[in-house]
C-alpha cells in the first residue's frame, strides 16, 4: 500500500502551482485596465512568495492553498476573456467629442474646430447616428470652390459620407489595420446601436503604446503612419 505524501511535501507542490499561476498572470496583466490591476493587488498578497513562504508555510492548510488556486484560475480566465493582450478600442478612444448637425454652417463648424483645437468633426443626426464627418481640409476645399460665404454652406454639402468607422469592441490592431488600408488617422467609434460612441485616432494609439511601454505595438503604430502619408498613386 502506498505511503501518503507527507503533508509538508503537499503544500510545498502547492505553493510551487501558486507561484506557477502567479507569474503567468503576471505576463497577462501588463495591458489590463486599471480595475483588474487594483483587484490584482489585493489577490496577489496573498500568494506565499519566498521571504515570507517559511511563516505562511506553518498557517496553509492544503484546503486553503487549492481554494485560493481556484481564485487566481478565474482571475487568469477573466483576465485573458476580456483581450487584455490587445486593449480595446472603447478603452483607449475619446469620449470628449465635439460634433456637428448636417445643417450648420461650415462658419460654425469651423469655430468649433478653432476652439477645440482639433481638424475633425464628426457629424450626427438628431437621433445620435453618424452621418458623415468634416475635416478642416473639406472646409478649406469648399472656401475655395464654392464661391461663397462659409456661413452660407451647410455642412451637409460638404462633408464626407462615406465614413469609415469601427466598432468599440475593436481590438487595437484591427483599428490599425483599417487605419492602415483606408489611409485615415482617425476613426469614429459606433456602439452597438451604431451611434456614435467616441473617436479613435492615431494619437490615442501611440500615447497608449508610448506609456505602456510596449516594443512590439511601436512597430503597428509606426508601419500605420507610413502607410497613411505615403505618396498617393494619383500624385505621381
Amino acid at each position: 500500500m502506498a505511503r501518503p505524501q507527507p503533508l509538508k511535501d503537499k503544500l510545498q507542490e502547492r505553493l510551487t502551482e501558486l507561484k506557477a499561476l502567479r507569474d503567468e498572470i503576471r505576463v497577462d496583466l501588463h495591458l489590463a485596465g486599471m480595475g483588474l490591476r487594483d483587484e490584482w493587488k489585493d489577490l496577489e498578497s496573498r500568494v506565499p512568495d519566498r521571504k515570507r513562504t517559511a511563516g505562511q508555510i506553518k498557517g496553509a492548510t492544503s484546503k486553503t492553498l487549492d481554494k485560493l488556486a481556484g481564485e487566481l484560475r478565474q482571475f487568469q480566465a477573466r483576465l485573458r476573456k476580456g483581450g487584455t493582450h490587445d486593449h480595446r478600442v472603447f478603452q483607449l478612444m475619446s469620449r470628449r467629442l465635439t460634433t456637428c448637425a448636417p445643417s450648420d454652417s461650415l462658419a460654425v463648424a469651423l469655430t468649433a474646430m478653432w476652439q477645440r483645437d482639433v481638424g475633425f468633426l464628426p457629424v450626427v443626426g438628431n437621433d445620435g447616428t453618424l452621418v458623415g464627418v468634416l475635416t478642416d481640409r473639406d472646409a478649406a476645399v469648399a472656401a475655395c470652390t464654392r464661391g461663397k460665404r462659409m456661413d452660407e454652406v451647410p455642412v451637409e454639402e460638404v462633408m464626407t459620407r462615406n465614413v469609415i468607422a469601427c466598432a468599440e469592441t475593436h481590438d487595437l490592431s484591427q483599428a490599425l489595420g483599417l487605419m492602415r488600408e483606408r489611409r485615415v488617422r482617425r476613426l469614429p467609434v459606433l456602439d452597438t446601436q451604431g451611434k456614435l460612441a467616441g473617436v479613435f485616432t492615431l494619437s490615442d494609439a501611440a500615447r497608449w503604446v508610448k506609456e505602456q511601454q510596449l516594443a512590439p505595438r511601436y512597430e503597428h503604430v509606426v508601419a500605420t503612419l507610413a502607410s497613411i502619408f505615403a505618396p498617393s498613386t494619383a500624385a505621381n
